[in-house]
Order: structure tokens, then sequence, then C-alpha cells
């Protein structure tokens, strides 16, 4: 069971994420504070983040994406390649484009949930083959729907993707290959940088 202090801390964590619409983030801050805190301590706990829910500002896109997290992690566990209708920024929904992938992870990063994957297509034998060597990630709110194909992959143990490995190598949500940098920095609070970049 959390203390009260953990349930402060992951309370106000979830409202700086703005991560789900308003809706959404009630239902999920009124069950974490009814379910956990005791009962003498839970007009404090709603009293310390009640402005902060009053206030809160949801995600322009307005999409509420809880249900999505759990089945796209569902296709994920199971290792199914799935089909996504998914549409660019700019673009209308209207626009959105089918691609078959392989589902690799769910990753939150500065406002947004991602959907890690590799992009495949078939081969002359039907058989599914990835077109690049690097993820592409496509954000949640965007893809439209989803459904399994039907076809399941395999990944050895030693080629698992690793989503932690993964956020210490990419620190915005953009495809493309790995590249190193150096970085000389002369100012005073390097752990902001640090912070950031590790």
């Amino acid at each position: 069971m959390l203390d009260n202090n953990e349930i402060l801390a992951v309370s106000k964590i979830l409202l700086a994420s703005r991560a789900f619409t308003k809706s959404e983030i009630s239902s999920i801050l009124d069950k974490i504070i009814s379910g956990c805190v005791p009962q003498k301590n839970m007009k404090l706990v709603s009293d310390l983040v009640s402005n902060e829910k009053y206030h809160y500002v949801q995600p322009k896109h307005s999409t509420k994406v809880m249900q999505k997290l759990w089945e796209l992690g569902e296709h994920i566990k199971n290792r199914e390649y799935i089909e996504i209708c998914y549409f660019r920024q700019g673009e209308s929904s209207k626009n959105a484009v089918s691609r078959i992938v392989e589902p690799l992870a769910v990753i939150f990063s500065e406002y947004y949930f991602y959907l890690l994957t590799f992009t495949v297509k078939q081969d002359e034998n039907g058989k599914y083959e990835r077109t690049h060597d690097f993820p592409t990630t496509f954000r949640l709110d965007r893809i439209t729907k989803y459904r399994a194909v039907g076809v399941n992959f395999n990944v050895s143990y030693a080629n698992r993707f690793e989503e932690g490995v993964f956020r210490k190598r990419v620190q915005f949500m953009y495809a493309g290959e790995l590249m190193h940098l150096k970085l000389k920095y002369t100012g005073k609070s390097v752990d902001a940088i640090l912070d950031r970049l590790t």
C-alpha cells in the first residue's frame, strides 16, 4: 500500500504530465485517493491536489488513451502484427494512412504516449519483413483504428526490444538512425543537462 506522501507525489506527477483528458485524470486521481489513502487523511490529500485538478489543462487532441494503452499492450505481449490507421501532424483523421507494424512498446514522453514499432511489409511468400532497422514512433492519439492481422511474430530474448535502453538513447520521439554527439557545456547548473541527456 502506498504512503500518503507517495500518493501525493504520484498525483502531482500525473497532473504535471498532462497526458490524459480531464475526465480520465479525475477518475484516476479519485481512485488513487479513495483506494489508497486512509480515511483520516483523505481530505488533506484531496485538498493538496484540488487546485491543480480543477485547473488541469488536457491535451489539445482531447483523445482518451486509456483503452488504447491497454489493448495495444496486449498486442505487444501477444507478439501480434497489427494494422493501424494513423494520421500525421497537421492532417485530419480523414487522411489516415494504414500501416502493418510489429508493436514493440508503449512509451510516454513530453505530454504524449507513443507506440514504438517496426514497420513491416509482406514479401512474395506472404511473410512479414521489417522495412527499417530502427523503430518508428506513432502518437497514440493519432491512431484512429487498430486490429490484429492474425499473424504472430517471434523475437529471441537476446534480440528483444528494451524500452529502457531506447529511452536512454532517444530524447525525443523521432525516428531515425542513432547519432553520436559531443556537447560542451559551460553553465553552472549541469544537473538540468545531465537529467535530460542521461
